[in-house]
């Protein structure tokens, strides 16, 4: 898969839900290589300065309705996001990407589940798997650390439960997105069956994006892996938690 580097234009960039910006991006050369779960790097600082010197990772939470277009959700905290809230429509960002491994889709029914603004990052598989035929079910996960239920687009159907409240069972797939606390409750409270079946997003610090730096680096079952290339997607049976 390719990786683009382009001058992205901001088609909106605004508050949402009152915790949260999203931001709508014109980069049609990224949307149309994207798959469900990659991220894109963007530079949040002016061109002509080196502050901050770091880009920043983020999953998109859409690509489109409209062609070409990418939608970010994100928390505008600190001094890289602070400056991304305060971009206007036309102004240009500097983006690269799609990067990562993203889900890998199977066969059969599929079970969808995630908590607070992690939840976002499952819409495009969500719409990917509608759009495939495919039967799923898409649930926000409540009671755990930032669990606040995203709203979701008109086009989406989300459930709300909690995590002892869902049936993981009778589905051939599972995708999970959310904090290690909920990968490591997963990893404890269910079987091994469903558990070898679940695959999980993980966020973890990344400088770089294309694994030259190894700051994000997890440790799977044989050994480091780097969440920017082997990753962000991993089998929750391969994670050490």
């Amino acid at each position: 898969m390719s990786r683009v580097v382009t001058a992205a234009t901001v088609v909106t960039n605004r508050p949402f839900d009152g915790r949260y910006f999203y931001l709508e991006l014109e980069a049609p050369e990224i949307a149309r290589e994207f798959e469900p779960g990659q991220f894109v790097m963007v530079r949040c600082g002016p061109p002509e300065s080196l502050d901050p010197l770091l880009p920043r990772p983020f999953t998109p939470a859409a690509v489109g309705p409209a062609p070409g277009r990418l939608g970010l959700l994100y928390v505008p905290a600190g001094r890289g996001r602070g400056w991304l809230a305060r971009r206007q429509p036309g102004d240009r960002l500097t983006v690269w990407g799609p990067l990562g491994r993203g889900y890998r889709v199977g066969v059969g029914p599929a079970l969808l589940a995630g908590s607070g603004r992690h939840l976002a990052t499952l819409f495009p598989l969500a719409r990917r798997l509608g759009d495939g035929g495919f039967n799923f079910r898409l649930i926000g996960l409540t009671g755990l650390p930032d669990s606040d239920l995203t709203p979701a687009p008109d086009d989406l159907e989300v459930e709300g439960r909690a995590f002892g409240e869902v049936n993981w069972g009778g589905v051939g797939q599972i995708f999970l997105a959310g904090p290690p606390e909920l990968y490591r409750l997963a990893a404890r409270a269910l079987p091994p069956e469903v558990v070898g079946r679940i695959q999980v997003l993980v966020e973890a610090p990344m400088a770089c994006g294309v694994g030259a730096c190894l700051g994000c680096t997890v440790w799977t079952q044989s050994g480091p892996a780097r969440a920017c290339t082997e990753g962000p997607v991993f089998p929750l049976a391969d994670l050490r938690l």
